[in-house]
């Protein structure tokens, strides 16, 4: 499998905010500062001449820098080759990689805020010779060689991959476990609610895993966050700026509330929030069946040789190309239903799910009925 460096994800967070920016700033200040009367249509045509102007250059730029792939990994049964930090033809062996990593290192920007970055770290044995490259974007490097008995190759988000970083993380750990044959086990244990709701009346015998989302998208939370902060904001600017008429007030709220919602979820911090209050069940299941698909709980486990299908795929999600994990199965009343599960599960990842539910699904299929 190959990972492909992707110009297209760097300049989509650089370039276009740049863009959208100038081609708003203008009508915005005339709406605050001035009147649309004193705006001839001379003026109008040539800002709009003036943003074209500007904006089709930088999107060329875009569309033929997003063409210009370069392998970040490739990786295979018996190791990988890393040619954005090492030689090209330089291999590692599976048995040579000590740990994968998803490591957070915390930093405090420059208006006094914490920003917190995510680095995929490959720990290497020592007595491995890596041919490094000299790059701008690997400066991490030394900071995790300081700070480990073991060398290590850190990728970032600069890498501008098509993968996040967690999926990045996720795939190099399946390979690693898989292919030197470590035995996959999905093993979560269940809350207190759901401790009430299934472990108490299944049989003591059997260990039915509980897989959850670390974060979580609910409309409701959303938007009675997004409510909140727009009617303070409204509040606060009505009280500093009350010469400002309603309307003014209300747009420049809303304006100022969508900017520190975008700025607050940067980290995921609202889906995780969520994530905690809601705790959502993604699956439940052992090998006898599946217990809970997201929010449909059935009543009877749906046995494996009812689950028609357990599929991986991967589709593109904002930035970036996400795997998800489709189980088909056909339920007590005989009625087909797929559920798609993200990879944004705690302690474990679509990958190895789908190793364990094929598995058993195998198994199952293969029972006498």
């Amino acid at each position: 499998m190959k990972i492909q460096t992707s110009i297209y994800n760097i300049l989509l967070t650089r370039l276009l905010p740049i863009i959208l920016i100038g081609c708003f700033f203008v009508p915005i200040s005339i709406l605050f500062y001035g009147k649309w009367d004193d705006v001839g249509t001379k003026d109008l045509l040539m800002f709009l001449i003036l943003s074209i102007a500007f904006v089709i250059p930088c999107l060329l730029t875009l569309f033929s820098l997003c063409k210009r792939n370069k392998d970040v990994l490739v990786l295979t049964q018996e190791g990988f080759y890393c040619p954005y930090l090492l030689d090209a033809k330089f291999f590692i062996h599976w048995q040579d990689v000590k740990y994968v990593d998803l490591a957070e290192i915390t930093s405090s920007g420059g208006n006094g805020l914490r920003v917190v970055t995510r680095y995929v770290v490959i720990g290497i044995d020592p007595s491995i010779e890596l041919k490094k490259k000299r790059t701008v974007w690997d400066a991490w490097n030394k900071y995790f060689d300081k700070h480990s008995s073991h060398k290590n190759l850190v990728l970032s988000r600069r890498t501008m991959s098509n993968h996040d970083l967690s999926d990045i993380y996720s795939l190099l750990s399946l390979y690693r476990n898989k292919y030197l044959q470590k035995p996959f086990s999905v093993n979560t244990k269940p809350i207190r609610e759901h401790q009430r709701t299934y472990h108490e009346r299944l049989n003591h015998r059997k260990n039915p895993a509980f897989v959850y989302y670390k974060t979580y998208f609910s409309w409701i939370y959303y938007g009675a966050i997004y409510s909140g902060i727009f009617v303070l904001s409204w509040l606060v600017i009505s009280f500093f700026f009350f010469s400002l008429s309603i309307i003014k007030a209300l747009m420049i709220s809303a304006l100022f509330s969508l900017f520190l919602m975008c700025f607050i979820e940067q980290n995921n911090a609202i889906g995780k929030f969520v994530a905690k209050k809601l705790r959502p069940l993604a699956i439940a299941f052992d090998k006898d069946g599946i217990y809970q698909l997201n929010n449909s709980h059935f009543e009877y486990p749906i046995l494996w040789k009812n689950v028609v299908a357990v599929e991986l795929t991967r589709k593109q999600r904002g930035r970036y190309l996400v795997p998800y994990l489709f189980v088909t199965i056909k339920d007590q009343n005989e009625k087909v239903r797929t559920a798609k599960i993200r990879n944004d599960l705690h302690d474990t990842s679509v990958y190895e799910l789908y190793e364990v539910m094929t598995n058993y699904l195998e198994a199952g299929s293969n029972s006498p009925s």
